[in-house]
């Protein structure tokens, strides 16, 4: 099943979610009422029979202000995750981890994330540390793929070595690619309208206690009678908080432990090492916190991490999580677990010991590749890609890419590579993003490349090398976030527009850095028919066509084509392709075609695909799609949230 393919069954399990959640909701308001008519009537002096209570607007309202106050919370703490950027990150005050930064745990964390990103084609997310959590964990939160958060305790820094970290990340990432983490953000909205009730119950407990207390000074036999009746309902819904408890542990539960061990299984297929992420798992069973943490969101955000993070106090079919022993066998039946921990422990440190503390911008594997390979970077690659295999590939990434991403990384200078991690100022970044866009304009010379030596080093790489700095780069100024992003994307757009016309590299770059540096907007609504993208997918498919070799008559024949195949007719003929001699930056205004390109991500997964595929079709007019297109492509993939790995 394709990436496009698994996105969608994501999505679409979220109808299951609700099914499951008004299953809840209706489990809930039936007991409310149930308590509320025992409370009142063991207060009344005369019983009251369910019928009576049910001739009665009371359970009428009783049910409305129920379900208010379920559907309430919920809306407002799934408006609170997706409106506020980073929201679970500070929801379990985790601290952010700079990408220039010297400490070598933190370091090691930020190259496997860095090398991960590059050989998936997904952007670089912003990395946290939860620095009071002694036990091992991890999770990834967020929406889209674009806009990742990943966070890891601090307990799992400290304890795990670099091959057991790189099988957890790998397990992380590969909850991104197939829905996971969607799900799961969706599912702490939804799970606290249910828990609220029990919340409310506790509230009411103390209250009514108090008030007990109070009137026992007293001879008023009525208040204390009215006070009993609180004391009882805020009995029973508190013990309906425990029916909520239950249904949200069976909610995750069911949702959650198979995708464990399909994550398990594909960490396993990223590192091409079974041992790592087992070794990991290992780690958790024998450590003394195991997985647990600390905080009191812990509940709350239990199915989203990589180990449990609560004792069980249910039954273990409630758990989020399969057994330890069991996703062990799964991925590695023979793993020998004290003969494989100390043998990783050992290289692990004897790795530390020989690393050059002069370096330590280099970790353990990164350095392997940094004496053969960053002399004699490779330049103007011509391999071709083959199209009909390229839609297959996204969302996946194999062990070799991941070692071609290290030796990638390795290969470009360091001079740059602190440039784009910007270790003094948002301004090293800025001036990195716009150099990289003079290298690549299509009335650069020779002489004002050789006026510039950074534009002259930058020309010196390859657009692969140039796009992993642009990578780095946008993550660094997305987590700046600072107020002088605006007037860089605005000085970006001038820098465009100077030649009056736009190549889809400019373009490229461009739209990916208006993605990564300006604060995320509240997404809308999904486009499910292309006809809601019309316009937009004709200027973009526009400026496909003007990298096109083709004639404008062949050029006409296949654009007429694929919007035929979109259920967009033509009308009276007409023709949305422009003829080169209209292509100009009026016709393709920069800021004109950027807002275009972000609807049409906003396309089902489906449909995205299938824009995905015409695409690379345009591209593809020659029979064969080289080394620089398909960059262009993975950064169209970024930006489309459909990550294509280093290579096909």
């Amino acid at each position: 099943m394709n990436f496009f393919a698994l996105q969608d069954k994501a999505r679409k399990q979220t109808r299951f979610l609700v099914f499951l959640f008004v299953l809840a909701v209706l489990a809930i308001g039936l007991t409310v009422n149930l308590i509320f008519f025992i409370s009142i009537s063991a207060q009344s002096s005369q019983s009251m029979t369910l019928s009576e209570w049910l001739a009665q607007p009371y359970w009428l309202y009783i049910s409305g202000a129920t379900l208010g106050l379920i559907f309430g919370a919920s809306l407002w703490r799934s408006w609170q995750l997706q409106a506020t950027p980073n929201a679970i990150a500070k929801m379990v005050n985790a601290t952010p981890v700079s990408l220039s930064t010297k400490d070598r745990q933190e370091r090691v964390l930020v190259n496997v994330v860095e090398e991960m990103s590059i050989a998936s084609g997904m952007p670089i997310p912003k990395i946290f540390i939860m620095r009071e959590e002694s036990g091992i964990n991890a999770f990834v939160a967020g929406l889209e793929p674009s806009q990742v958060s990943l966070v890891v305790t601090q307990g799992l820094l400290e304890t795990l070595n670099r091959q057991e970290l790189q099988g957890v990340i790998a397990h992380e990432y590969s909850h991104v690619f197939h829905g996971d983490m969607r799900i799961n953000v969706r599912l702490i909205g939804v799970l606290a309208g249910i828990l609220i009730i029990g919340q409310l119950g506790g509230l009411l407990l103390r209250s009514g206690g108090y008030r007990g207390r109070s009137i026992s000074r007293s001879s008023n036999n009525k208040s204390s009678g009215n006070a009993g009746a609180v004391m009882l309902i805020g009995i029973g819904l508190f013990a309906v908080g425990y029916i909520g408890l239950f249904f949200g542990r069976l909610i995750k539960a069911a949702i959650s432990r198979q995708r464990e061990f399909l994550a398990d299984a594909s960490a396993v297929q990223y590192t091409r090492d079974k041992d790592g992420i087992a070794s990991a798992l290992n780690q958790i069973a024998n450590h003394q916190g195991h997985s647990q943490l600390d905080t009191e969101k812990a509940e709350e955000m239990s199915h989203l991490c990589f180990a449990e993070s609560i004792k069980q106090s249910f039954t273990s079919m409630l758990a989020t999580h399969p057994p330890i022993a069991d996703r062990i066998k799964a991925i590695n039946p023979g793993f020998n677990r004290f003969q494989k921990s100390q043998i990783s422990a050992n290289a692990d440190n004897k790795n530390f010991t020989q690393q050059s503390t002069s370096n330590v911008e280099q970790d353990i594997i990164g350095s392997q590749f940094s004496q053969s390979s960053e002399a004699k970077p490779s330049l103007g690659e011509t391999v071709s890609v083959k199209s009909d295999s390229i839609i297959s590939h996204i969302g996946e990434v194999s062990s070799q890419q991941v070692i071609s991403a290290q030796m990638l990384l390795a290969s470009i200078p360091a001079e740059l590579k602190a440039l784009a991690h910007a270790e003094q100022s948002s301004k090293d970044c800025y001036q990195l993003v716009f150099s990289l866009l003079k290298a690549n304009q299509n009335n650069q010379t020779k002489i004002n490349i050789s006026n510039n030596p950074l534009i002259e080093k930058i020309s010196l790489l390859s657009f692969k090398q140039q796009h992993c700095l642009l990578d780095i780069c946008l993550a660094k100024i997305e987590q700046l976030r600072t107020t002088d992003n605006k007037k860089f994307v605005a000085s970006l757009a001038k820098l465009v527009s100077t030649d009056n016309s736009i190549s889809l590299t400019e373009f490229m770059i461009y739209a990916s850095a208006v993605k990564r540096a300006l604060p995320s907007v509240k997404s809308k609504s999904t486009i499910n028919r292309f006809t809601g993208i019309k316009n937009e997918m004709i200027l973009f498919f526009n400026l496909l066509y003007q990298q096109s070799q083709l004639t404008q008559q062949e050029k006409q024949k296949q654009f007429d084509r694929q919007l035929k195949s979109f259920g967009i007719g033509l009308k009276n003929n007409a023709s949305y392709l422009l003829s080169d001699k209209n292509l100009n930056a009026e016709t393709l205004n920069i800021k004109t075609l950027s807002v275009a390109l972000t609807k049409i991500a906003r396309l089902n997964p489906l449909l995205k695909g299938d824009f995905f595929a015409s695409c690379i079709e345009i591209i593809d007019n020659d029979g064969e799609i080289t080394q620089d297109e398909y960059e262009l492509l993975r950064i169209l993939g970024e930006y489309l949230d459909s990550p294509l790995p280093l290579s096909v």
